[in-house]
């Protein structure tokens, strides 16, 4: 399990309860054996830290509200941070993730990449997010996606097959 970047717990299939799972992603986990703790300290985790003005920050959503009645919204992804968007169906996850892709504008706010000298830029469109290394893999390929009757893997490619042909 990985929380924040780091590896708070390993469990075997057996371990796995809503409880233990909740504490994990909570941060009130402890690792309960030795061996769990040998294990944790000699898997890789990813710096999301570092020296970058930015802390990690991959990408990041500033002032975003969906409609006019809506919360405000904030939220950075971090390198090698597992992010996931829980909520009943229709409460805007997907427009959130449309958001962060720049498929969509929000109602305010926007969805902003760091840039070298420390600033950070908003993502004006798909197209441009696409040239920032940010893409939109759609819930329902065959009505939102660009070519529907090609495989997951081959609309990932579309971008190479531009610059190969």
């Amino acid at each position: 399990m990985l929380r924040n970047g780091q590896v708070v717990g390993i469990l075997q299939r057996s371990e796995f309860t809503r409880t233990r799972l909740v504490r994990l992603m909570s941060g009130v986990a402890e690792v309960r054996k030795p061996q769990d703790a040998e294990r944790a300290a000699a898997m890789p985790t990813p710096a999301i830290t570092g020296s970058s003005p930015h802390h990690g920050v991959v990408l990041r959503l500033r002032s975003v509200v969906i409609t006019a009645n809506a919360p405000t919204v904030d939220l950075d992804i971090r390198a090698g941070q597992v992010t996931g968007l829980a909520g009943l169906e229709g409460h805007g996850q997907a427009l959130l993730l449309k958001y962060l892709s720049g498929v969509e504008r929000p109602w305010r706010g926007a969805a902003e990449i760091p840039m070298p000298d420390g600033t950070y830029e908003r993502l004006r469109s798909y197209r441009h997010a696409v040239t920032r290394g940010v893409v939109y893999v759609p819930r329902d390929r065959k009505s939102e996606g660009m070519f529907p009757t090609l495989s997951v893997l081959e609309n990932f490619g579309m971008p190479t097959m531009a610059k190969r042909s």
